[in-house]
């Protein structure tokens, strides 16, 4: 069989990211390696700062809340500058992020292909691309 016993040194203890603030539906590494970013049901992005010790602590450093819609899914720019976060109620925001401003807002009309809110989110190129929970596929401005 290919079973084999593990020694300690293949085993790492994950460290959690105390939030606080609803359940985490997605979370998206930062493009510096060192930050990641996490979607919660209370409606806030939350940033965290990784460290690169032995027993890392991660610190958070920004929370991004501009509603209390719950959060499904993240998307991060290519250069790294803008989170984008969906909301189940078809909504889709994005905040610089350095400064925590909000910089984008799009709210989808009844009937425009996204009812049942928007489910998940990818970037590309100058682009958003949102997927909604009738199955629905939209493109967005960046």
């Amino acid at each position: 069989s290919g079973d084999r016993q593990r020694t300690n040194e293949e085993i790492q203890t994950p460290i959690p990211l105390k939030v606080g603030v609803g359940s985490t539906n997605d979370v998206v590494l930062g493009a510096d390696g060192q930050s990641v970013f996490s979607a919660h049901s209370s409606g806030a992005v939350v940033r965290w700062q990784l460290s690169a010790d032995t027993n890392p602590s991660p610190v958070q450093m920004g929370l991004f809340a501009g509603d209390n819609v719950s959060k499904q899914s993240l998307a991060l720019s290519s250069d790294g500058k803008v989170v984008w976060a969906d909301g189940a109620d078809g909504g889709i925001r994005a905040w610089d992020v350095e400064s925590g401003k909000e910089v984008k807002a799009y709210q989808a009309n009844v009937g425009s292909g996204v009812n049942g809110g928007v489910r998940t989110l990818a970037f590309g190129g100058e682009a958003v691309f949102s997927g909604g929970g009738n199955g629905a596929i939209q493109r967005w401005n960046a």
